[in-house]
């Protein structure tokens, strides 16, 4: 024979107790996937952020270092140390002359 006390203790662990540790468990597991998708969001936004910053940085690296190599094949007078040369070159907005004299 059980005692009052095993058979309120009984159902207090089947209508309470495992119905909250079952809810508690699905709760922690929607939590954790939310988590993880946002985790994934955030990672990809800031991986696609880092993408352009460093193609925007690529690019303007290459457009100085093209104006620069422009500028000193030119001859310009700007330039630290100017390379002399024989003809300019029809990139630097002179046209040589195809004539013989």
């Amino acid at each position: 024979m059980t005692t009052l006390s095993r058979r309120f203790s009984g159902a207090f662990i089947l209508l309470v107790a495992m119905p909250s540790l079952v809810v508690s468990v699905i709760l922690s597991r929607l939590y954790l996937t939310a988590l993880r998708k946002t985790v994934e969001l955030h990672s990809q936004a800031i991986a696609d952020q880092v993408a352009q910053n460093v193609r925007a940085e690529t690019e303007s690296t290459a457009i100085l270092a093209a104006a620069l190599y422009t500028t000193a094949s030119c001859g310009d007078s700007r330039t630290a140390t100017p390379r002399p040369r024989a003809r300019p070159s029809a990139s630097c907005g002179r046209v040589r002359s195809t004539r013989s004299w």
